[in-house]
């Protein structure tokens, strides 16, 4: 998928760039005003808006690119998540889903982010999450994983092309 051409030419947005990078999904969705600020404006308040702790975050956000096989997002992150403490034996646990060399709470976000990714969040894990998590940071973490589970489906959907400058972090699987 990786090497599959991209469906949607990158633009430059004809608005003000609220995010400010020049990202391949940042000027992907420019072709549409809606679809950028839903997106790219969504994806900055999720990334440094929430009151989650940054390798929880990625732990939730690795692990739904990993479910749906989203090299971009995983190339995109694995930077992001190395630097707030996760090592790459994490990583490869979380890209196969073996969670045993993950702390607990990273198991847990791990197993929350396959649960709602399936729909199938039951009392028992939602009362885990709220004992890790305050309220606000569970529904933080659920919203979380809910819009990266959207934004990998638009990243496949339009073949983004993966960023020169994380196109190695591939590899870290």
């Amino acid at each position: 998928m990786a090497n599959a051409p991209a469906r949607v030419a990158g633009v430059d947005p004809p608005f003000p760039r609220e995010y400010g990078n020049e990202w391949n999904v940042t000027r992907a969705v420019a072709h549409s005003r809606a679809a950028y600020g839903a997106v790219i404006l969504a994806a900055n308040e999720l990334n440094g808006g929430t009151e989650l702790a940054p390798r929880l975050r990625e732990v939730a956000i690795l692990r739904i690119g990993a479910l749906l096989e989203c090299d971009y997002e995983w190339s995109r992150h694995v930077p992001r998540a190395l630097n707030a403490g996760l090592t790459e034996t994490a990583l490869r646990s979380i890209r196969s889903g073996a969670s045993e060399d993950l702390e607990p709470s990273q198991q847990l976000v791990m197993a929350y982010a396959e649960a709602v990714d399936s729909c199938a969040v039951d009392d028992e894990l939602w009362n885990s999450v709220v004992g890790l998590l305050t309220v606000s940071q569970a529904v933080e973490l659920t919203a979380l994983i809910a819009f990266y589970g959207q934004m990998c489906r638009i990243l496949l959907a339009l073949r983004v092309n993966i960023d020169e400058d994380v196109v190695g972090h591939l590899d870290k699987r």
